[in-house]
């Protein structure tokens, strides 16, 4: 039989959630960084941890911000001028799938 266990408290969801982002952040650092290899073997190698994020695509897409930098109707990363940090969060995942599919 299962044990039953109660859910955690608040101090428990802390710790959730900050080893949550700082594994997510070392993970999505580390797979930018072999984005950019030479080696095909580690280009795949950051595909595969961005795969733990359903965030795959943004291989692609970075590399095509790389490309178009600072050009809005081009480029998934960059900031409209004027645009708030939340507005900019909130397109730029979509705005990054677009792209991967579409250059």
């Amino acid at each position: 039989a299962l044990a039953h266990t109660s859910a955690p408290g608040a101090l428990g969801l802390v710790a959730l959630v900050l080893s949550s982002g700082v594994v997510g952040g070392l993970g999505i650092n580390v797979a930018h960084e072999l984005v950019h290899s030479t080696r095909r073997s580690e280009r795949v190698l950051a595909r595969v941890l961005l795969s733990f994020y359903c965030y795959v695509y943004w291989a692609t897409s970075h590399l095509s911000h790389h490309r178009h930098v600072g050009l809005p109707e081009r480029d998934s990363a960059t900031a409209a001028l004027g645009e708030t940090v939340w507005g900019f969060a909130a397109r730029a995942p979509a705005k990054n799938l677009r792209f991967a599919l579409h250059d």
